[in-house]
């Protein structure tokens, strides 16, 4: 064992692989269930790797974990998930949710390997964040190529710089003031908050298919209409 790997780990670095751990045990539960029912060769092999490594990642904290002492998490188990239900989302909805969570976890990891301290926990999360960047390109080009993801709007592109001298520039926004054309930073977050509402909004469709308790169901049915 290295010098590095004999410093106990610090609150953060303890947070931080909890959380992993959470977040790992969950991808993995979803991707057994897409990997029942995938039908595209591609895509298999795209979930199918990204399944191995977050196992890997798993096995990762179980030991760093059991070297500190420390209870190993409950985590998401085989349990949690009946992988002989029905296919429950649409076309090409298994790459999109891949989409999305390395999308998620390119900015977590990244932010997780800069409140860590420990070489080999450091290189540890490096390796999650270039693992999502990796799934992040590989599940956009399967969306570009299908054609069912949307690329945000273009515009013109800017001839001179120009400066904002209105004071209430930003009341543009309110419905109530005189409105501004949209400028590229907001349309770009709207886009974002559109494809994530979106994605959100069919994860919680599939769900409340299957809920049994009718309190749960209402639950998700409420959260589609606030993501509308």
């Amino acid at each position: 064992m290295s010098s590095s790997n004999r410093v106990p780990i610090t609150s953060s670095e303890l947070a931080n692989l909890w959380m992993t751990y959470q977040d790992k045990t969950m991808i993995m539960r979803f991707l057994e269930y897409f990997l029942e029912h995938v039908e595209q060769e591609e895509t298999r092999k795209i979930l199918q790797s990204y399944y191995e490594r977050a196992a890997e990642s798993v096995e990762f904290v179980i030991s760093i974990f059991q070297q500190e002492g420390a209870v190993i998490p409950a985590g998401f188990t085989e349990n949690d998930v009946n992988k002989g239900a029905p296919k429950l989302f649409d076309y090409m909805y298994d790459v999109m949710y891949l989409h999305m969570m390395s999308k998620l976890g390119t900015a977590l990891y990244s932010l997780y390997s800069t409140m860590s301290y420990r070489q080999d926990i450091r290189q540890f999360f490096r390796r999650l964040t270039t693992e999502a960047q990796e799934a992040y390109d590989q599940a956009t080009n399967v969306l570009l190529e299908a054609g069912v993801l949307s690329r945000s709007p273009y515009v013109s592109m800017p001839k001179e710089v120009e400066f904002v001298h209105d004071k209430n520039y930003m009341t543009g926004l309110n419905w109530f003031s005189n409105e501004r054309s949209l400028n590229t930073i907001e349309i770009s977050l709207i886009h974002n908050a559109i494809e994530t509402n979106l994605t959100g909004m069919q994860f919680m469709i599939g769900f409340a298919q299957v809920a049994h308790d009718q309190q749960v169901r209402n639950h998700f049915v409420k959260g589609m209409e606030l993501s509308k």
